[in-house]
């Protein structure tokens, strides 16, 4: 009868991206507590659009007579309603067509107050919707105007005014109002929902209402399953059985049979791979006849082999399998050298499906708004998982996964639109990489934008601009859009010092490496963890190599990138006492900043390849250069720090804070005082390590 249960509702989805609706009621009069509705209506938005023929209205019957000054407004007289369902039967309607969507009103707070008292009225359970009022955001955007009346507004947007005071017109004003705010919101770092009301209440003008709608927190995905998020492919995998695609059948057979196996791989040319399965041999026999056993494998074989990296997680070869229908994958290293197998009975079998949601998400999204989804889908599963129990660099590594699969779709949208707008066919070739935490594999939630492009060294600069530079701009405002807000240090490929040829990328890490400045020591260790998300991957790869053998022979610069690790101040104090600024401590800077730059140092040093920072410190643990134990404190140190950032920004998130790397120590449980203080000291332990002075 009410409004659906809201548990479930996401905050930190982006305004852009809401599913909501924009509602408006008739009454018979401006007092909640006595008068009654006569009209509801509503509109529904959906991507920053409103959803054409999707809306609902229905005539009341307040059972009591419309007083004259009342239908002098809405022109709605008791001839009018005569026949019309009354509150109960008409509200019913009402909350089952709004369901559990985001609701939007102007002043919205008159409207919910004679809800209800309308709910009161007649023994009804009322539930608390969750909702924005737009005249409240019309505060915050534009606290200077005259009035805050819905036509000064409509006025100032340029917004036609049309049948004012009936249900559905106003609802109709009211949205084409909401999503024009939304943009001006972006521009002042609002973009979430929870944002929006967090600006709302610093404003703390609620004039007219009179009901305070409870802030509920993220969405709990029930039932949640983390083992497809837990799990990376190479570790379900089973051993590739690869033939020649000369091979005859019935050796094949043998094989299958001896292996106990139901498939083989099919060599086939120029690196390509195809496979064999049971079933397409049964059905080939069926159809030929026995004389199919004496021929050769590639008469047969299916040629559409898909690969996945081995480091994938299993919810990203769910993800594959179910979008494109496979029911194997073959499986990859680095090198591309397929080194194993995976089925749909291995990963499906005991699985749920709802696993596959987020990486689908990326893949279907045909616009910035459907793409914005994605990001409150990922602040979700981050919360199930680390209430869950998983370790937290493994959810750093999905977010990562995630954060390289948005800026690739990202890149997809954006090459469409620059090519439709350029009616242009051929585009440079070029990749889009991602760099620092995102390459590494250890992004966290407070995310922003730190990429860069590369492309063919023939092609000018000058020669690309029109196209490569659209395209790089138009991805920087849609990853923005999304909530992976603008680098506030330009670190991004919409600007064109991070968009160069390969000879002038090369020349500039050259120049990097022989330079002793700050700004030139971080620009170059970035590089180093970067990670190519889309276009042509060896030119990113290639590179990155080149910048790391670079780096390898000039010892000057990895002994002032030693130094600069070192530079740190350990934020514990007398007494063991946790040094805070406004109450918080910074442990990006002060805690993993440091791990993360000093991983990086020794495997640039000794040739240490993975990316991420446990990767390299496991590896170089393994050259029994230091004391084992002081590899693992930092191990264990630097999950630590990871799993209190996620905590809090997952509790700044419910909160309507824009989440960061500060966690706040008041309130923490004493497990995790403790734990904070004894990773804090751990890192006195990195000169050693680096064999920095102390």
């Amino acid at each position: 009868m009410s409004f659906s249960n809201y548990t479930e509702t996401d905050l930190s989805l982006p305004l852009s991206a809401m599913e909501a609706v924009v509602i408006d009621s008739e009454t018979t009069g401006l007092n909640p507590k006595t008068d009654r509705v006569i009209e509801l209506a509503g509109v529904a938005i959906y991507a920053g659009q409103i959803v054409a023929d999707a809306d609902f209205q229905t005539l009341i019957d307040p059972q009591v007579p419309i007083p004259k000054k009342s239908t002098a407004i809405h022109n709605l007289t008791d001839e009018d309603i005569k026949g019309s369902p009354n509150f109960v039967d008409g509200f019913a309607s009402f909350s089952s067509w709004v369901n559990s969507r985001f609701v939007i009103g102007y002043s919205i707070g008159f409207d919910l107050a004679i809800f209800a008292q309308e709910h009161q009225r007649h023994g009804l359970v009322w539930n608390e919707p969750i909702s924005l009022d737009v005249e409240e955001l019309i505060r915050v955007i534009a606290p200077n105007l005259p009035n805050y009346s819905l036509e000064t507004v409509a006025s100032w947007l340029q917004v036609p005014l049309e049948n004012r005071h009936r249900a559905l017109p106003d609802a109709l004003i009211t949205s084409q109002v909401f999503l024009q705010l939304i943009p001006k919101l972006r521009e002042i770092n609002v973009l979430s929902v929870a944002e929006a009301r967090l600006a709302i209440e610093k404003v703390g003008n609620r004039e007219g209402e009179m009901i305070r709608n409870k802030l509920v927190g993220q969405k709990e995905i029930v039932h949640f399953d983390t083992y497809p998020y837990r799990v990376r492919v190479g570790e379900i995998m089973n051993p590739p059985q690869i033939v020649s695609s000369q091979t005859i059948i019935r050796e094949v057979v043998n094989t299958l049979i001896a292996k106990s196996i139901g498939s083989v791989i099919v060599e086939l040319e120029q690196d390509h791979h195809g496979i064999l399965t049971e079933k397409d041999i049964i059905r080939a026999i069926q159809i030929n006849g026995p004389e199919v056993l004496s021929q050769r494998v590639s008469q047969y074989c299916s040629y559409n082999l898909e690969l996945i990296h081995q480091k994938e997680f299993v919810y990203r070869a769910m993800v594959t399998m179910g979008d494109k229908g496979y029911k194997r994958l073959a499986v990859c290293n680095d090198e591309g050298d397929i080194v194993g197998l995976i089925s749909s009975a291995d990963i499906f079998g005991n699985y749920s499906f709802d696993a596959i949601g987020l990486g689908r998400d990326i893949l279907e999204a045909k616009n910035p708004e459907e793409l914005g989804r994605v990001w409150s889908g990922l602040a979700s599963v981050t919360r199930s998982l680390i209430f869950g129990g998983t370790e937290p660099r493994t959810i750093a590594a999905i977010i990562s996964r995630e954060l390289r699969g948005i800026t690739h779709r990202a890149c997809v949208i954006a090459e469409a639109e620059i090519l439709a707008k350029t009616q242009t066919k051929n585009l440079p070739n070029y990749s889009m990489i991602v760099l620092g935490s995102g390459g590494r594999g250890e992004s966290l939630l407070a995310m922003d934008q730190d990429n860069a492009m590369i492309f063919d060294s023939h092609d000018a600069i000058q020669d690309t601009e029109p196209l490569l530079g659209g395209i790089a701009k138009r991805v920087s405002d849609i990853l923005h859009q999304t909530g992976i807000t603008y680098c506030p240090g330009g670190v991004m490929a919409s600007n064109q010092e991070w968009r160069r040829n390969q000879a002038e990328w090369r020349t500039l890490v050259q120049y990097w490496i022989s330079r002793t400045s700050p700004e030139d020591l971080l620009n170059a260790d970035i590089f180093f963890d970067s990670m190519p998300v889309y276009g042509d991957e060896k030119l990113a790869n290639t590179l990155r190599s080149e910048a790391i053998e670079l780096a390898r022979k000039a010892k000057p610069f990895l002994t002032l990138l030693s130094l600069r690790a070192s530079n740190f101040n350990v934020a514990l104090g007398m007494f063991n006492k946790v040094k805070l600024t406004d109450g918080r401590v910074d442990l990006k800077l002060g805690g993993i900043m440091p791990i993360f730059s000093t991983a990086r140092v020794v495997a640039l040093r000794h040739g240490i390849k993975p990316r991420s920072t446990a990767a390299r410190l496991r590896e170089f643990k393994n050259m029994n250069i230091v004391p084992d134990q002081i590899i693992d404190n930092l191990l264990s140190a630097h999950e630590i720090f990871l799993e209190l950032i996620m905590r809090q920004q997952i509790a700044d998130l419910e909160k309507g804070l824009k989440p960061s790397n500060k966690i706040a120590t008041k309130g923490l449980q004493g497990i995790h005082q403790q734990k904070l203080k004894w990773a804090l000291d751990k890192l006195h332990t990195i000169p050693n390590v680096l064999g920095t002075p102390v």
